[in-house]
């Protein structure tokens, strides 16, 4: 699942009304939508600035949540999203495809962006935490419930991956 669009120095993503105004959604509203919905989502990217807060809150019942811990250029936005992308059309991991799509943005000199930033922590049922490994990093790959390396969500069958133009696997 993939939202693009705005969020709020407050942790809300703001979505646009039918009059065309912006109406602010909490993080633990968003959450419950996809507690519901888990069963038919892997993976959620929230494409939009500080919506980090929010994707902390999806990873508990989603397996992998891309959110931005700060405010975002939109060009950076769309060098992420298609590299990312790409990456999971080709059968690379999550993780591979977080990695591709932090490059991009400097590939797209967008700035620097460091691409080691992965949230990971075992179920909080087993008393995990979060942590970061980069304060800095704008894109954040949150993952509370499995290796997001290990996640692929393209490929020629359950669990393999595919070559292209990034290699094969």
């Amino acid at each position: 699942m993939h939202f693009s669009g705005h969020g709020s120095g407050n942790g809300e993503l703001l979505l646009k009304t039918d009059a065309g105004g912006a109406r602010p959604v909490s993080p633990n509203m968003l959450a419950s939508l996809f507690g519901i919905l888990r069963d038919n989502v892997r993976c959620v990217v929230l494409n939009a600035c500080y919506s980090q807060e929010q994707a902390i809150a999806i990873a508990q019942y989603i397996d992998c949540v891309v959110g931005m811990s700060r405010g975002i250029l939109d060009s950076s936005a769309i060098e992420f999203a298609t590299a990312f992308y790409r990456g999971l059309g080709y059968g690379r991991s999550v993780q591979t495809a977080f990695e591709l799509g932090c490059n991009q943005i400097g590939l797209a000199g967008k700035g620097i962006i460091h691409r080691n930033v992965v949230l990971v922590s075992p179920s909080t049922e087993q008393g995990g935490d979060i942590s970061t490994t980069n304060e800095s990093a704008i894109p954040q790959l949150i993952s509370l419930r499995l290796d997001p390396s290990e996640l692929v969500l393209a490929g020629s069958g359950v669990g393999s991956s595919v070559g292209g133009p990034f290699g094969a696997q």
